[in-house]
């Protein structure tokens, strides 16, 4: 098929897709009628080309036989202030520029206020970082389908860490695999650290057999001097420690009593554990020896890692697969403690998350705030797949602390700019305070047709329920509930589309639960008990058109 497209004030054009039947597929730009540029899709798998264009000029734009996953234009210098334009192959191209994103974020189950791509999928939150006037946030991205599978690093900017800009994918699979049936690749999760005006990203890639007969995992890294354009990567750490088979991911770097730590995950004679290397220049790396190993027989493997200072202590996050690999709802600890001579000696440890569709959390630190973002993750056979849906979303930034020896976290103060009269349904913020020393409530937060999700809190417990007659996987009373470790006296509710958080006692203890509820209405209903409620706010979608005017 023909199209003509101008190339506006872009520079450049990447477009990712595959041949149709099992045949080749291609694209080609004309310009007076002679081929400027071409590109030929040959291998069964998605892949990716990167072509150049002069701006201001049109194109005639042929796609033959080819199935396109996501395609983009954008300008290097400029795209941290106008992000890419996403462009979308119909009967014409459509031109999607970040400031009209939000016709296209409007699906039933697309969350408004949470961070998700444009489409397809996403999970760990990576490479959080300030640099250059803007705050980072990398992710692990599937653009090809809203399951998980062919790892890249997607990429968007912020001034303020609510309202995002989508930048061009920073990291692939390996174009090596393509074509290699039964094999897989990948580039996992990492970290960032801005040093001497430079960023660098340490992340893990992976290469293995798709039934995981064989696997490898090794930790690479690359740098920007612009926070868009990267060098070429470079391995830095290769082998693995002795007893670890293959688990062996998720690099995290912070800067530790006058040296740089990495903590990496995985599993060590069949024990999860956080591994440590030390660098005095971020390209020498010693190991230094297991930081902590897991003990509960419940987990299997260590995932995601992260350790830094924090209000006088030391913390350790991590996440855990679970042994019973059936079982899908990961546990995501935190670990608090001294750290001397590279040991950590933990004093006290907790759940990061009770509702447990928050994981594989990742920190940095700017303007003395530890700042967290986490994955909102999905339960197997939870989500429903919408036409240009995605599935997964950034958590709300929290603000991390340390109160009463335990890890709490509470809604960066940034999230009032948002906020708006609830005049219709829709998401919404809430605020309770109970009357007494014992707070009992039962509060409808959201209704449909055929479900309701509720908040009961009662002698101490917080269930959140959903209650759904029919067709889907939920049917019947779904609840997630956890005990207060000390009287509920405050209720703070972020409610979207498909999702809810709940900060119990200033942050004390959070709650984070996806839903999919069909013609939900949003809006809270206290039907009994002694809270009172405090406020009540509507919340904008971060993809409003005139979004700027509120930074």
């Amino acid at each position: 098929m023909r199209y003509m497209v101008d190339s506006s004030a872009s520079t450049q054009f990447h477009i990712t897709g595959k041949g149709r039947n099992g045949r080749i597929g291609s694209i080609r730009l004309f310009q007076n009628g002679e081929v400027y540029a071409e590109a030929y899709f040959k291998f069964p798998d998605y892949e990716t080309f990167f072509l150049s264009w002069e701006e201001h000029t049109e194109y005639e734009l042929e796609a033959e036989n080819l199935d396109i996953s996501l395609a983009y234009r954008f300008r290097p210098e400029s795209v941290l202030e106008q992000g890419v334009e996403f462009m979308e192959f119909g009967e014409d191209i459509r031109i999607i520029d970040q400031k009209h994103l939000e016709g296209d974020f409007c699906q039933q189950y697309r969350n408004r206020h949470h961070f998700s791509p444009f489409k397809g999928w996403m999970n760990d939150p990576n490479g959080l970082c300030w640099f250059n006037g803007y705050y980072h946030v990398f992710y692990q991205y599937n653009p090809n389908g809203q399951k998980w599978g062919n790892m890249h690093w997607g990429h968007a900017v912020s001034r303020d860490l609510l309202r995002w800009t989508h930048l061009p994918i920073a990291a692939y699979p390996q174009i090596e695999l393509n074509g290699c049936d039964g094999w897989r690749g990948g580039a996992f999760s990492g970290s960032a650290v801005v040093h001497d005006g430079i960023m660098q990203l340490f992340y893990t890639r992976h290469f293995g057999k798709n039934d995981r007969s064989m696997q490898r995992q090794w930790q690479v890294t690359k740098k920007s001097r612009d926070g868009v354009c990267f060098t070429h990567e470079e391995s830095c750490i290769w082998g693995t420690p002795e007893g670890v088979d293959w688990n062996f991911r998720d690099p995290k770097v912070t800067y530790i009593k006058d040296r740089w730590v990495m903590v990496v995950g995985g599993a060590c004679h069949n024990r999860p554990s956080v591994f440590q290397y030390w660098s005095e220049d971020l390209k020498n790396w010693t190991y230094k020896g297991i930081l902590y190993q897991e003990t509960n027989p419940r987990y299997a493997i260590a995932e995601c890692p992260d350790f830094f200072c924090l209000d006088g202590k030391y913390v350790l996050i991590a996440g855990y697969i679970n042994s019973d690999a059936g079982n899908r709802e990961r546990d995501t600890l935190y670990y608090i403690g001294s750290y001397e001579d590279g040991v950590f000696s933990i004093e006290n440890q907790g759940l990061m998350d009770y509702g447990r569709d928050f994981y594989a959390p990742q920190t940095f630190s700017h303007e003395e705030r530890r700042i967290c973002f986490g994955w909102n993750c999905c339960r197997d056979g939870i989500h429903v797949e919408e036409e240009g849906g995605a599935n997964g979303t950034l958590s709300l930034p929290r603000e991390l602390s340390i109160k009463g020896g335990k890890l709490a976290g509470t809604v960066i103060s940034e999230i009032r700019s948002l906020m708006c009269e609830a005049a219709e349904p829709g998401p919404f913020y809430l605020h309770l305070e109970s009357e007494t020393a014992e707070g009992m409530a039962e509060l409808l937060l959201a209704e449909g047709p055929s479900a309701s999700l509720c908040l009961r809190i009662e002698k101490g417990e917080v269930q959140l329920i959903l209650k759904e007659k029919m067709g889907r996987k939920q049917d019947g009373e779904f609840a997630c509930a956890f005990v207060a470790d000390s009287p509920v006296k405050t209720v703070e509710a972020y409610v979207d589309c498909a999702l809810v958080e709940l900060y119990i006692n200033a942050g004390a203890q959070v709650c984070t639960r996806r839903f999919y509820m069909d013609q939900a209405v949003l809006r809270p209903v206290l039907k009994n008990g002694n809270f009172q409620l405090i406020e009540y706010k509507g919340i904008r979608s971060i993809w409003e058109a005139d979004r700027e005017k509120e930074v």
